[in-house]
């Protein structure tokens, strides 16, 4: 493998900068003079950057295409208030190569814990049609291989290798949760819906190792997760005896039901207890994750709000963040509450109030 060299976040103005990036994006064009120039946009996990070749494009342009990997030397420079680089040499670079790792955000939690973890919730169904389903997912080494790399999500939420498995994990923990203060829930069902609600992004996005980013497939734009989840597990339920048509049925309304409303892209609508929590829960995870990445993303300490966050439709509110300093410690105010006397009784109030007097 390659060494990565510099991240996109590390670049600077007026620095040499050496190292492999993703090209995420690439155009030709003409200067005013007529000189006809790459325009690239650069990535990795840390972000992404512009760039320019501005000697021997025409040259160069077909020794790389979109998707492709690139090993260069730059000067990073500053062009309208932006860090823009300026490419003198390219290299390509074969997939084989590069960690896709480097060039594509990663969950933070490891792969082999949290795929334990959901097969131990996975364990808990006793319905024995429901395990024998989910044991044919489990058992499936393409399944599983894809299932581990995927991302959530393009954008909006867990949107990094692991993210399908991260959300998916979330989801159920958030389900076992419900089912203990709703015991009149079917709880196998909700279960072994939760696993599988999303498992059509398997076949609804490229990732590695086929893609060396993300988007989405023919599939996934012509008919969508939600359709092919139902249609993946309808072929594993064929392969069972005597799978009961109800609970065939009410498993595949969890999945085609999730989004909730048609205009979220549900062809149904929760019609049962179990979708309603399942949908609910799975909105919860996705939005409280959100809201977490875009906090993240924003690197002012002292930011208190976000800028327009358009899949959520509103700014976001962060309130004090890490790096704003407290006030000194002499200029809190300090409360001291009187212990009352023997066989003296009085209020919470009483006694906030007598503290400051």
């Amino acid at each position: 493998m390659q060494k990565k060299g510099i991240y996109t976040k590390d670049i600077r103005p007026n620095n040499p900068v050496r190292g492999i990036f993703l090209v995420k994006g690439k155009t030709s064009a003409l200067t005013k003079n007529g000189a006809f120039y790459l325009a690239l946009t650069l990535a990795d996990k840390t972000g992404e950057i512009e760039a320019r070749v501005w000697e021997r494009g025409e040259e160069r342009d077909g020794l790389f295409k979109k998707g492709d990997y690139i090993s260069i030397e730059a000067q990073a420079e500053s062009y309208r208030d932006q860090t823009q680089l300026n490419i003198m040499h390219l290299t390509p670079c074969g997939p084989e190569t590069v960690e896709a790792a480097a060039f594509l955000p990663s969950s933070s939690r490891d792969s082999e814990e949290m795929w334990r973890e959901l097969k131990e919730l996975a364990g808990k169904v006793r319905d024995p049609h429901l395990t024998l389903l989910l044991t044919g997912f489990f058992h499936d080494k393409k399944f599983r291989q894809r299932f581990r790399v995927a991302p959530a999500a393009k954008r909006m939420h867990h949107a990094w290798l692991g993210g399908l498995l991260e959300h998916t994990l979330s989801v159920t923990t958030l389900v076992t949760g419900a089912v203990k203060n709703y015991p009149e829930l079917d709880k196998d069902l909700l279960v072994t819906g939760s696993i599988l609600h999303d498992i059509g992004k398997i076949k609804e996005f490229t990732y590695p190792p086929e893609s060396s980013f993300f988007d989405y497939t023919d599939e996934g734009r012509l008919v969508g997760h939600l359709v092919i989840g139902a249609q993946m597990v309808q072929e594993k339920i064929e392969a069972i005896p005597q799978f009961p048509e109800d609970k065939a049925m009410l498993l595949k309304h969890l999945i085609l039901s999730h989004h909730g409303e048609y205009e979220t892209g549900s062809p149904k609508r929760p019609k049962t207890a179990e979708a309603f929590v399942l949908h609910l829960l799975d909105d919860l995870d996705a939005k409280v994750n959100a809201i977490k990445s875009l906090k993240k993303a924003h690197l002012e300490p002292s930011a208190r709000w976000s800028s327009f966050f358009r899949p959520l439709d509103r700014y976001i509110y962060f309130g004090v963040r890490h790096g704003e300093e407290e006030a000194p410690e002499s200029e809190k105010e300090k409360t001291t509450i009187r212990e009352p006397a023997a066989g003296e009784t009085y209020s919470l109030i009483d006694r906030l109030n007598a503290g400051k007097k």
